[in-house]
This record gives structure tokens, sequence and C-alpha cells, in this order.
């Protein structure tokens, strides 16, 4: 009669996998271990939460974080946490938590951590957006969520369909904003660095896009607010001083007041120095939207 053999392992923060103290390095072994990892749903060692059955042997793991974490961006732009297992980097999937470490999604335990090693390769392109990070990739600041519930708010992310120049992933020359909708007082914030292709006069945002962005700031306010649909019936813009490239900026929007199926809206773009309120404001609006008239049976 055969018997299975069982092995206890250990994975620590750095990804380094572990069996009674010495480091599994065997690229082969690690694929197998990997491969076959699962939760362990059976009433055998309960505090080792996942199994990894590699024939008759069952070999058992213990995680001081994420029982998967992930140590390289590889050129094909996976993220491996073993010898050719990985998953694709998506950006805009992270997160951090309140001790400043990155997770990305993975194929067991939802979230796997990034390699301390890893994350500072990624550091150079990580900046402050506003109370959260973001990351710069391929011209565009995708915005890295916190691990823990955020009770002050909710973060408004382009969608991956969406074509929309401001707000939307699918725009191929957009930069896909991601606005935060502040709970307590009901005003939507989004941080920023424009780039050569908002410019007019060199070193300058083009009047036009920074109309485009207030306009923008403003209908997430909207929208966040439970007000969709309503398209854009007027904008009074107030250039106060010229909005420079390559510099951070605040966007924001705040909903005045409704009336029927009007809506107004106060919109700015501040100096972003990375706090809730911003710095100097650079240009301000008022925006009217209206909402359709509902269909009649007739139409």
């Amino acid at each position: 009669m055969s018997t299975s053999r069982e092995y206890f392992y250990a994975l620590n923060a750095a990804g380094e996998l572990l069996h009674d103290g010495t480091v599994l390095t065997d690229p082969g072994a690690l694929r197998l271990f990997y491969r076959n990892l699962r939760r362990n749903d059976g009433a055998a060692h309960p505090d080792y939460p996942w199994l990894s059955a590699c024939g008759r042997e069952m070999n058992y793991l213990r995680a001081e974080d994420s029982p998967l974490v992930f140590q390289q961006l590889n050129p094909n732009g996976q993220l491996e946490y073993a010898p050719d297992l990985g998953v694709p980097f998506e950006p805009w999937t992270m997160r951090f938590s309140k001790d400043g470490v990155l997770y990305h999604p993975a194929p067991l335990g939802k979230y796997g951590r990034v390699a301390r090693s890893l994350a500072m390769s990624l550091s150079a392109d990580i900046e402050k957006w506003g109370p959260f990070y973001c990351l710069r990739a391929d011209g565009r600041e995708h915005v890295i969520q916190a691990l823990e519930p955020d009770d002050r708010g909710r973060l408004l992310q382009p969608r991956m369909q969406n074509a929309c120049y401001g707000c939307g992933m699918a725009h191929p020359g957009g930069p896909a904003l991601t606005f935060y909708w502040d709970a307590a007082s009901g005003e939507v914030r989004s941080w920023m660095k424009a780039d050569v292709r908002m410019q007019g006069k060199e070193g300058w945002m083009h009047g036009g896009f920074v109309s485009l962005l207030l306009d923008e700031v403003m209908g997430k306010a909207l929208s966040a607010n439970d007000m969709r649909g309503a398209p854009t019936a007027g904008l009074t813009v107030r250039f106060r001083r010229p909005v420079r490239l390559d510099r951070r900026l605040m966007l924001l929007g705040r909903f005045l007041r409704r009336d029927g199926r009007k809506h107004f809206v106060h919109g700015e773009i501040r100096e972003g120095d990375e706090t809730m309120d911003g710095g100097a404001v650079l240009a301000e609006a008022e925006g009217l939207f209206i909402s359709p008239r509902p269909h009649s049976a007739a139409d």
C-alpha cells in the first residue's frame, strides 16, 4: 500500500521558499511546487493554509504574508512569482498597504506581495498622487489603491472599454485620469502631470486642454454624486495663471446646485502639492450641465 510523504515549507516576505531552514533554488523544483500549489482544504495540518501535492509528496506551506511573492518583471510584461510562472503586469490593479508594501492580483490569495527588490526597481516610476501613489507607465499615471478599505471616499478609475479622451483607458492618446471622490465634502479631485501631448506654447498647456480638464473634473463631480448623463451646456473659464507642463497639478470639481434638469458645477486647476487642497489656483470654471428630457411613450 502506497503512503504519502509530508514535507513542510515556509515562505518569507522576500519570496524565499524554505525547507528545514534551507532556501529552495532549483528552477524545476520551484516550478513544480508552485504549479501544484492550492489552498489546503483538508483536515490535516490546518496551521499550514497551502498545499502543493506532487505525486505522493504532500508539501505544506505557511507564508509570512501572501502565498505568492512576485520576484521580477520579465521582458514579456509578466510578473513572475516562480521561474516561468507569472501574471500579466497591470499597474492599475496594484494595491499598497498602510505599511507601504506593494501588492498585485495573483492566482492564489487574491493579492501577491511584490518583493522589496522588485518594488525598489519600480520605485523610480512611483510618485505621490494625493493620498495615494501612482506608477507612471506607457505615458499614463496608474493610481495604486490602498489595500485596506477607505471610509473617506472612493476612487473613480478609467474603464478599459471607455474611449473618452480624459478618463478612458481605450483612448490611445489620452491621460486616462483617475479621480478621488471625497465622501465628506462631495468634491472630486485628481492629480496629474501634463506632458507635451497637451502643449500649446512651449512649456505651457494649451488653453483648450485647460478647458477640457475643467470640463472633465466637473463632469466627474456630477457622476460621483449620482447625476450621470448630463452633457455640458455651458462652460465659463477664467485663466488665472499659465499652466506649466511637467508640474504636478490638482483638479477639483464641486457640485453647487440643481435646478430641475440644470446642474451647476464649479471646477479648478491648482498647483498640485499633494495635499487635499492643493496650491494656487491656475484656472477655474463654472459649468452648466443639462440632463436630457425623458423620452415619452410617443418617442
